[in-house]
């Protein structure tokens, strides 16, 4: 595949109607997999700016949510608002089809996700996410690399990556998603 707009309609192909996707933002992407499965019901999961204990909101997160609460109204979607690792207690092992994690990528955080939400997704589901990609690509501390190859070689996954969208005008649209079937 070569980018995720593949990515999403391969879902699609694979008849997959309960998924999760973890770090919303806009909405953007949350859009694009419901119009290409529209069966699909969608639990959409982003902290949009809810302030961690002694920091502010993000700048932008606000009008993010609000932009996401527009876009996706057209789709079966939930928008919850909070932490992963809030959000991922409310869900039942084995529930979901699918998941895309796209929320903070520092390693640690990323680790923890893939942990955690790799449980919610059952056998044969596919677990999955965005920005593969190298810290010294962006100049920044991206963990995602990292978190995605350790826990693939610990469960004995096979990795499959999206290639290089150069198609789109940001960065997001740029980096290659990530994806392994969950075999146990």
């Amino acid at each position: 595949m070569k980018n995720r707009t593949e990515l999403a309609k391969y879902f699609a192909e694979l008849g997959f109607k309960v998924r999760a996707e973890v770090g919303v933002y806009r909405g953007d992407y949350s859009a694009e997999l419901c119009a290409n499965n529209p069966e699909l019901k969608l639990y959409c999961i982003d902290s949009w700016g809810t302030p961690l204990p002694g920091k502010g909101e993000g700048v932008d997160k606000k009008n993010a949510f609000r932009k996401a609460q527009k876009l996706l109204t057209l789709y079966n979607c939930e928008l919850i608002k909070k932490f992963s690792m809030d959000a991922v207690k409310d869900f039942e092992d084995n529930s979901l089809d699918f998941v895309y994690i796209d929320a903070d990528h520092h390693y640690p955080l990323v680790r923890n996700d893939i942990r955690e939400w790799a449980k919610k997704v059952h056998k044969g589901g596919i677990v999955s996410g965005h920005d593969y990609i190298t810290s010294r690509m962006l100049n920044s501390d991206l963990g995602v690399m990292r978190a995605v190859d350790e826990y693939v070689a610990k469960h004995g996954c096979k990795l499959e990556l999206t290639g290089f969208d150069h198609s789109g005008e940001d960065r997001k649209d740029y980096a290659p998603s990530w994806w392994f079937m969950k075999l146990h």
